[in-house]
């Protein structure tokens, strides 16, 4: 079945840090992101205890989450996150575009004609942004440009996703031969 193992990594050894067995998130996001298998084979391979020949585009993935307040510090005494409000766009989002937005707490609504992205949760958490790319540059540059074509008043995200890799690690990593 499925297992996540994030690890701590030196020159010498790879030390598993934490577990997870079931599909959370934003991984199961960025895997689909990458991933061009049908989840449904995937998982039907795995419940029937199969191999699977798993297919990914080449190259890196990269995620964002966003959010606008009252997220990371909900509670009951400050649900007051804009309930209701029209998620906008800079222009049109193609399909491709859709795909690699990942929506939670809103609700798609088509009325008179009009399709609309509204937000109905009240804890700010609104999204999940995935990129991919040849490079991890290429993934972070898809990644940003598609959260700006995304308006919410007072949404906000990390722009750091990715940096430390490109900035130091990947040159370890390669150093050291694990990729």
């Amino acid at each position: 079945g499925y297992f996540d193992i994030n690890c701590i990594v030196n020159e010498d050894e790879v030390y598993p840090l934490e577990a997870t067995s079931r599909l959370g998130q934003p991984t199961a996001q960025l895997q689909n992101a990458l991933q061009i298998s049908p989840w449904g084979e995937l998982m039907k391979a795995i419940a029937d205890g199969k191999p699977y020949d798993l297919k990914c585009k080449k190259g890196y993935g990269v995620i964002a989450f966003v959010g606008t307040p009252p997220y990371p510090y909900a509670n009951r005494s400050n649900f007051n996150s804009p309930k209701g409000l029209e998620i906008l766009f800079t222009e049109k989002i193609s399909k491709e575009d859709l795909r690699n937005i990942y929506f939670e707490e809103v609700s798609f609504i088509e009325k008179n004609d009009k399709k609309r992205y509204v937000v109905f949760g009240k804890s700010g958490y609104i999204a999940h942004v995935a990129g991919t790319g040849k490079t991890v540059n290429d993934a972070r540059k898809n990644t940003y440009e598609l959260i700006k074509k995304i308006v919410i008043p007072k949404m906000f995200y990390r722009t750091d996703i990715g940096l430390k890799f490109i900035q130091e690690d990947q040159r370890k990593l390669k150093k050291w031969g694990w990729i």
